[in-house]
């Protein structure tokens, strides 16, 4: 049996309504560096004001210090950055990697980067793949053993409303997607595989908010929630160039991620 202690509460409060969707990272000197969705304003919803914070613990997060801003959403001209994930980039440097909501509807991605957790370059990565709304995970951005780096997504269609993210058409079925970078997260491309619902049962949902682990045999395990009761799940034996057809795993659960 697992027995632990709360160490830190970020409680909503005016100013920040919500605080959410982080990862963990451990830097150089052995602290530990938890980025993470900080909104602002007096909204919470997904599409409210939000910044990427970070948070420090030196001790094995037994205290914590002050949240800092790692990369603000009024310097990419947007309203709204989200869901971040952590991965090691081959120089030594560490990648936050989050979610830009972009004006019109649609999501790209960008990545902060840092040696210590005391600077960090924060830039946009290229996007070489179909304008919609894709839905990154936080936790979910994993190094193949190939050394590509590999995001995957729920791509979800949309129809734009000019000048208004407010006003976009958001279909809630997503489609399994999967972004590599093989030049450390400077550009992101679509790989062929698509990771899709049969039609033979009704679902709302579609595939949401995927995840990837990799094998030891280098076989590619695709879970995703959905809400027909279970995680559904699928396999690449090709590096995402196929996945194998799309079944229930034994994971029950709601519409809810894993």
């Amino acid at each position: 049996m697992f027995y632990g202690k709360l160490t830190l509460d970020l409680i909503p409060g005016s100013g920040n309504p919500r605080s959410s969707e982080g990862d963990f990272h451990r830097l150089p000197d052995g602290s530990i560096l938890f980025a993470y969705s900080r909104f602002c304003g007096e909204n919470f919803g997904d599409d409210a004001r939000c910044d990427i914070y970070g948070i420090l613990s030196r001790d094995e997060g037994e205290s914590w210090g002050e949240p800092f801003p790692i990369a603000r959403a009024e310097d990419f001209g947007v309203h709204n950055l989200m869901s971040v994930s952590a991965v090691t980039l081959t120089d030594g440097t560490y990648a936050f990697v989050f979610g830009i909501k972009e004006m019109d509807g649609t999501i790209t991605f960008a990545r902060a980067c840092t040696r210590d957790g005391s600077e960090f370059d924060v830039q946009r990565i290229e996007c070489d793949f179909i304008p919609a709304y894709y839905v990154l995970n936080n936790n979910r951005v994993l190094r193949l053993s190939d050394g590509r780096i590999l995001l995957p997504v729920a791509q979800h269609r949309m129809q734009n409303q000019p000048n208004s993210f407010a006003n976009a058409r958001f279909d809630s079925y997503g489609c399994g997607m999967f972004l590599v970078s093989a030049d450390e997260l400077k550009t992101l491309r679509a790989l062929p595989a698509r990771m899709v619902l049969d039609e033979t049962a009704y679902s709302r949902t579609g595939i949401q908010e995927p995840g990837v682990i990799e094998k030891k045999n280098g076989v590619l395990w695709i879970y995703a929630r959905t809400d027909r009761g279970a995680q559904y799940e699928c396999f690449s034996v090709d590096g995402l160039r196929t996945v194998t057809p799309v079944r229930q795993s034994p994971f029950t659960s709601p519409p809810s991620p894993m």
